[in-house]
Protein backbone atom coordinates (compact mmCIF):
# COMPACT_ATOMS: atom_id res chain seq x y z
CA UNK A 1 0.00 0.00 0.00
CA UNK A 2 1.75 3.21 -1.34
CA UNK A 3 2.93 5.70 1.72
CA UNK A 4 0.91 3.69 4.54
CA UNK A 5 2.61 0.79 7.41
CA UNK A 6 0.50 -0.98 9.11
CA UNK A 7 1.55 -3.14 12.33
CA UNK A 8 -0.99 -5.79 13.89
CA UNK A 9 0.01 -6.32 17.62
CA UNK A 10 -1.58 -9.41 19.85
CA UNK A 11 -1.20 -8.88 23.84
CA UNK A 12 -0.58 -12.42 25.05
CA UNK A 13 -0.48 -11.42 28.77
CA UNK A 14 -2.51 -12.23 31.60
CA UNK A 15 -4.22 -9.55 33.53
CA UNK A 16 -6.36 -9.61 36.55
CA UNK A 17 -8.20 -7.38 38.48
CA UNK A 18 -4.83 -7.19 40.78
CA UNK A 19 -2.85 -5.30 38.05
CA UNK A 20 -5.51 -1.93 38.33
CA UNK A 21 -2.87 -0.09 40.70
CA UNK A 22 -0.29 -1.40 37.74
CA UNK A 23 -2.33 -0.27 34.90
CA UNK A 24 -2.65 3.28 37.03
CA UNK A 25 0.64 4.16 37.24
CA UNK A 26 1.18 2.86 33.49
CA UNK A 27 -1.28 5.59 32.50
CA UNK A 28 0.44 8.46 34.58
CA UNK A 29 3.80 7.92 32.41
CA UNK A 30 2.74 7.17 29.29
CA UNK A 31 -0.79 9.28 28.33
CA UNK A 32 -1.39 12.70 27.81
CA UNK A 33 -3.22 14.95 29.69
CA UNK A 34 -5.81 14.76 27.39
CA UNK A 35 -5.78 10.59 26.82
CA UNK A 36 -5.43 10.16 30.68
CA UNK A 37 -8.91 11.94 31.37
CA UNK A 38 -10.37 10.22 28.07
CA UNK A 39 -8.67 6.53 29.95
CA UNK A 40 -9.91 6.66 33.43
CA UNK A 41 -13.73 7.13 31.64
CA UNK A 42 -13.43 4.09 29.95
CA UNK A 43 -15.80 1.27 31.27
CA UNK A 44 -15.56 -1.67 31.58
CA UNK A 45 -12.28 -2.24 32.98
CA UNK A 46 -11.41 -4.26 29.53
CA UNK A 47 -11.50 -1.07 27.67
CA UNK A 48 -9.21 0.86 30.09
CA UNK A 49 -7.00 -1.95 29.32
CA UNK A 50 -7.43 -2.05 25.73
CA UNK A 51 -6.93 1.56 25.45
CA UNK A 52 -3.40 1.48 26.78
CA UNK A 53 -2.14 -1.72 25.06
CA UNK A 54 -2.74 0.14 22.15
CA UNK A 55 -0.24 2.80 23.33
CA UNK A 56 2.43 0.61 24.62
CA UNK A 57 2.13 -0.79 20.81
CA UNK A 58 2.20 2.51 19.48
CA UNK A 59 5.78 3.24 21.83
CA UNK A 60 7.41 0.30 20.18
CA UNK A 61 6.24 1.40 16.17
CA UNK A 62 7.45 4.79 17.09
CA UNK A 63 10.87 3.30 18.60
CA UNK A 64 11.12 1.08 14.73
CA UNK A 65 9.91 3.80 12.77
CA UNK A 66 11.84 6.99 14.34
CA UNK A 67 14.56 5.39 16.57
CA UNK A 68 16.09 7.64 19.08
CA UNK A 69 13.80 10.60 17.86
CA UNK A 70 10.86 8.46 19.43
CA UNK A 71 11.15 9.78 22.44
CA UNK A 72 10.33 13.03 21.58
CA UNK A 73 6.90 11.79 19.69
CA UNK A 74 3.72 11.22 21.78
CA UNK A 75 0.25 10.04 20.72
CA UNK A 76 -2.19 12.44 21.40
CA UNK A 77 -5.80 13.07 21.01
CA UNK A 78 -8.14 15.64 19.22
CA UNK A 79 -11.41 16.24 20.49
CA UNK A 80 -13.50 14.08 17.98
CA UNK A 81 -11.10 11.16 19.48
CA UNK A 82 -9.52 11.15 16.67
CA UNK A 83 -5.40 10.31 17.06
CA UNK A 84 -2.44 12.61 15.98
CA UNK A 85 1.38 12.16 16.35
CA UNK A 86 2.59 15.66 17.52
CA UNK A 87 6.34 15.83 18.58
CA UNK A 88 7.05 18.06 22.22
CA UNK A 89 5.82 21.36 20.52
CA UNK A 90 2.62 19.83 19.70
CA UNK A 91 3.24 19.85 15.78
CA UNK A 92 2.07 17.19 13.34
CA UNK A 93 5.01 14.82 12.67
CA UNK A 94 2.67 12.01 10.50
CA UNK A 95 -0.75 10.62 10.23
CA UNK A 96 -1.65 7.84 12.47
CA UNK A 97 -5.10 5.60 13.05
CA UNK A 98 -5.47 2.79 15.81
CA UNK A 99 -8.18 -0.11 16.17
CA UNK A 100 -8.23 -2.71 18.50
CA UNK A 101 -10.46 -5.63 19.19
CA UNK A 102 -10.26 -7.89 22.03
CA UNK A 103 -6.15 -8.58 22.52
CA UNK A 104 -5.60 -7.13 19.24
CA UNK A 105 -4.57 -3.40 18.15
CA UNK A 106 -3.69 -2.54 14.65
CA UNK A 107 -1.62 1.06 13.84
CA UNK A 108 -1.37 2.69 10.73
CA UNK A 109 1.01 5.07 9.79
CA UNK A 110 1.49 7.97 6.68
CA UNK A 111 2.63 11.50 5.48
CA UNK A 112 0.97 14.17 6.95
CA UNK A 113 -0.38 15.17 3.47
CA UNK A 114 -2.51 11.67 3.67
CA UNK A 115 -5.36 11.05 6.24
CA UNK A 116 -5.63 7.47 6.31
CA UNK A 117 -7.97 5.40 8.90
CA UNK A 118 -7.42 1.11 10.22
CA UNK A 119 -10.25 -0.97 11.60
CA UNK A 120 -9.63 -4.59 13.15
CA UNK A 121 -12.61 -6.94 14.26
CA UNK A 122 -12.67 -10.32 15.13
CA UNK A 123 -14.56 -12.71 13.24
CA UNK A 124 -17.33 -14.11 15.14
CA UNK A 125 -20.70 -15.44 14.65
CA UNK A 126 -23.55 -12.73 14.02
CA UNK A 127 -26.97 -12.11 12.07
CA UNK A 128 -25.36 -10.88 8.94
CA UNK A 129 -28.74 -9.37 7.77
CA UNK A 130 -29.61 -7.30 11.21
CA UNK A 131 -26.21 -6.52 11.45
CA UNK A 132 -26.04 -5.34 8.04
CA UNK A 133 -29.19 -3.37 8.21
CA UNK A 134 -27.90 -1.17 10.84
CA UNK A 135 -25.06 0.80 9.19
CA UNK A 136 -26.24 -0.28 5.20
CA UNK A 137 -28.58 1.94 2.75
CA UNK A 138 -31.32 0.28 1.68
CA UNK A 139 -30.12 0.90 -2.73
CA UNK A 140 -26.57 -0.13 -0.98
CA UNK A 141 -28.01 -3.40 0.15
CA UNK A 142 -30.23 -3.90 -3.14
CA UNK A 143 -26.78 -4.08 -5.13
CA UNK A 144 -25.08 -5.83 -2.51
CA UNK A 145 -27.84 -8.56 -2.20
CA UNK A 146 -26.97 -8.86 -6.48
CA UNK A 147 -23.78 -10.09 -5.68
CA UNK A 148 -24.95 -12.06 -2.74
CA UNK A 149 -23.20 -10.40 -0.26
CA UNK A 150 -25.79 -9.77 2.06
CA UNK A 151 -26.01 -12.68 3.78
CA UNK A 152 -22.57 -13.97 4.43
CA UNK A 153 -21.45 -12.45 7.85
CA UNK A 154 -17.79 -12.17 6.80
CA UNK A 155 -18.73 -10.19 3.86
CA UNK A 156 -21.38 -7.95 6.01
CA UNK A 157 -17.97 -7.83 8.40
CA UNK A 158 -15.56 -6.62 5.59
CA UNK A 159 -17.74 -3.90 4.76
CA UNK A 160 -18.16 -2.59 7.83
CA UNK A 161 -14.73 -2.37 8.64
CA UNK A 162 -14.20 -0.69 5.42
CA UNK A 163 -17.03 1.78 6.29
CA UNK A 164 -15.22 2.59 10.09
CA UNK A 165 -12.30 2.85 8.11
CA UNK A 166 -12.98 5.14 6.09
CA UNK A 167 -14.88 7.06 8.43
CA UNK A 168 -11.93 7.73 10.89
CA UNK A 169 -9.86 9.10 7.79
CA UNK A 170 -12.91 11.32 7.47
CA UNK A 171 -12.19 12.37 11.20
CA UNK A 172 -14.67 10.45 12.50
CA UNK A 173 -17.30 13.66 11.64
CA UNK A 174 -20.37 13.14 13.46
CA UNK A 175 -22.60 14.80 10.67
CA UNK A 176 -21.25 11.50 8.70
CA UNK A 177 -23.03 8.37 9.80
CA UNK A 178 -21.77 4.85 8.38
CA UNK A 179 -25.04 4.70 6.67
CA UNK A 180 -24.23 7.61 4.71
CA UNK A 181 -20.71 6.03 3.01
CA UNK A 182 -21.64 3.44 0.41
CA UNK A 183 -19.19 0.76 -0.58
CA UNK A 184 -19.04 -1.32 -3.91
CA UNK A 185 -17.82 -4.30 -5.10
CA UNK A 186 -16.31 -4.74 -8.71
CA UNK A 187 -13.71 -7.14 -10.11
CA UNK A 188 -13.57 -9.06 -6.74
CA UNK A 189 -12.44 -5.57 -5.17
CA UNK A 190 -14.40 -3.98 -2.28
CA UNK A 191 -13.87 0.13 -2.40
CA UNK A 192 -15.97 3.26 -1.06
CA UNK A 193 -17.75 4.73 -4.10
CA UNK A 194 -16.16 8.10 -5.42
CA UNK A 195 -19.48 9.21 -5.15
CA UNK A 196 -19.99 9.55 -1.69
CA UNK A 197 -16.44 11.29 -1.31
CA UNK A 198 -17.62 14.95 -1.98
CA UNK A 199 -15.31 16.69 0.73
CA UNK A 200 -11.53 15.72 1.86
CA UNK A 201 -9.88 14.34 -0.77
CA UNK A 202 -9.98 11.31 -2.98
CA UNK A 203 -9.77 7.53 -1.70
CA UNK A 204 -6.24 6.39 -2.81
CA UNK A 205 -6.04 2.94 -1.48
CA UNK A 206 -8.01 0.29 0.46
CA UNK A 207 -6.75 -2.73 1.68
CA UNK A 208 -8.23 -5.33 3.71
CA UNK A 209 -5.94 -7.69 6.28
CA UNK A 210 -6.73 -11.01 8.58
CA UNK A 211 -5.73 -13.73 9.84
CA UNK A 212 -8.44 -16.96 9.73
CA UNK A 213 -10.48 -15.40 7.43
CA UNK A 214 -12.12 -15.98 3.70
CA UNK A 215 -14.31 -13.67 1.71
CA UNK A 216 -17.28 -15.21 -0.12
CA UNK A 217 -15.39 -15.54 -3.93
CA UNK A 218 -12.44 -14.04 -2.71
CA UNK A 219 -11.34 -10.59 -2.97
CA UNK A 220 -8.45 -8.75 -4.44
CA UNK A 221 -7.24 -6.10 -2.19
CA UNK A 222 -7.17 -8.45 0.69
CA UNK A 223 -3.62 -9.71 2.26
CA UNK A 224 -3.35 -12.92 4.74
CA UNK A 225 -1.16 -12.25 7.56
CA UNK A 226 0.43 -15.69 9.16
CA UNK A 227 0.24 -14.82 13.26
CA UNK A 228 1.90 -18.18 15.04
CA UNK A 229 -0.13 -19.23 17.71
CA UNK A 230 -2.61 -16.26 17.90
CA UNK A 231 -5.49 -16.26 20.67
CA UNK A 232 -7.98 -15.59 18.31
CA UNK A 233 -9.43 -17.92 15.68
CA UNK A 234 -10.00 -15.22 12.85
CA UNK A 235 -9.73 -11.50 12.35
CA UNK A 236 -10.31 -9.23 9.00
CA UNK A 237 -9.33 -5.27 9.54
CA UNK A 238 -9.16 -3.13 6.51
CA UNK A 239 -6.96 0.54 6.30
CA UNK A 240 -7.90 3.55 3.89
CA UNK A 241 -5.74 6.02 2.44
CA UNK A 242 -6.99 9.17 1.47
CA UNK A 243 -5.05 12.50 -0.27
CA UNK A 244 -6.29 15.18 0.67
CA UNK A 245 -4.56 17.21 -2.24
CA UNK A 246 -7.09 15.27 -4.48
CA UNK A 247 -10.37 17.01 -4.69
Amino acid sequence: MPNCRLWVAEDRTCKDASESAHDQRLAETLLTNRDRDRWSRYRPLEKKRQFLSSRLVTKAVLNSEFGTNSANLFVDTMESGRPMLVDSRGRQVASISLSHTGNMTAIALSDIRYDLGVDIETVQQMNARAFGLSFINRSEYDQLMKEALTEDPNAILAIWTLKEAFWKALGGPQDTPLGNIVVEYRNASLNIDDACMTRKGKPLATQFFGHGYSFPGGLSNYSSLNVPESEISAFVGCVVLVDTELV
